[in-house]
């Protein structure tokens, strides 16, 4: 059975477009997750988050700075999109909601160290913007797996309902006005 699509509203609440099942948005969830993940693994290993142990030097002569925005760059600019439209339309609606948040957090920490990486001297908070968004992402993902089950088994349930059905009040048989009109 194919799902249904989405409303406009809440596909524009999760980031994505109108027409989007939730199926469909639990598998960009995942995908958009395990990329975020697969890139922020070398930020956090190279980072001093992670100085568990010395890492190599980054490969063909790179700056350390240069090696963790490349990859910071792969873990956040195309995993964090949805939450960038979803910011931005939720700014326009004058609302504050988590999409906002997770933009504002990811975002300052991202575009922080992209300014120390090229323009001035400071800290960066690369794997840090990069685990943050890992970790909204997974639970994002779950979310979506959770609303796409909750959405199948009430889908289910409506399937299961008579298409129409006789009411029927003191023997006789009600409908439309009358059965509104008696249930007040």
């Amino acid at each position: 059975m194919a799902a249904a699509p989405m409303s406009h509203d809440m596909g524009h609440e999760m980031g994505h477009g109108t027409g989007t099942d939730m199926q469909a948005m639990a598998r960009d969830m995942r995908n958009r997750f395990w990329i975020s993940l697969v890139f922020t693994v070398p930020v956090f290993i190279y980072s001093p988050m992670g100085n568990m142990f010395t890492p190599p030097a980054p490969p063909f002569g790179l700056r350390l700075d240069l090696w963790l925005f490349f990859f910071a760059s792969a873990a956040i600019l195309y995993p964090v999109w949805p939450f960038v439209i979803d910011a931005i339309q939720a700014l326009r609606n004058g609302i504050l909601n988590m999409a906002v948040l997770v933009l504002l957090s990811v975002g300052t920490g991202y575009l922080f160290s992209v300014g120390t990486t090229f323009f001035f001297k400071g800290d960066q908070f690369y794997e840090a913007s990069a685990v943050l968004l890992v970790f909204v992402l997974l639970g994002h993902w779950m979310e979506m797996r959770a609303r796409a089950g909750a959405s199948q088994a009430i889908r289910a349930l409506l399937d299961l309902a008579p298409p129409t059905a006789t009411v029927l009040r003191d023997g006789r048989e009600v409908f439309g006005r009358e059965l509104s009109a008696a249930a007040v």
